[in-house]
């Protein structure tokens, strides 16, 4: 609920690249209220940007649309943004919004 951003975790080959790989995975307790954004390279890694100041930009502006922002305003931002045009990679974000709690964790329910 704070924009406080969480680590970089660890990443892993594209997915569907190759039948039987196995990829590394993470558990998180979210507050409720929380929003996690998953998103591929394409935003990222992008010609003349460096990874870590273009995930450092994603964080600002997605901060800055404010927590009542729908997912698809935060996607709207973050693509007008950040991709450039042409694109020179597929990009794609997945915003998770934790809503409510659930009963026994205190950890919300993912929406």
């Amino acid at each position: 609920p704070d924009s406080t951003p969480l680590p970089h975790f660890s990443t892993g080959l594209p997915l569907g690249v190759f039948l039987d790989t196995s990829y590394p995975t993470t558990s998180l307790d979210l507050p409720a209220g929380s929003k996690l954004l998953l998103y591929t390279d394409g935003f990222t890694d992008t010609p003349d940007t460096d990874p870590e100041q273009a995930r450092e930009q994603l964080r600002r502006v997605l901060a800055a649309a404010g927590s009542d922002a729908a997912a698809h305003d935060l996607h709207d931002v973050a693509t007008a943004r950040l991709t450039p045009l042409p694109p020179h990679d597929d990009s794609a974000l997945l915003l998770a919004h934790v809503t409510g709690a659930e009963s026994g964790n205190g950890a919300g329910e993912p929406q």
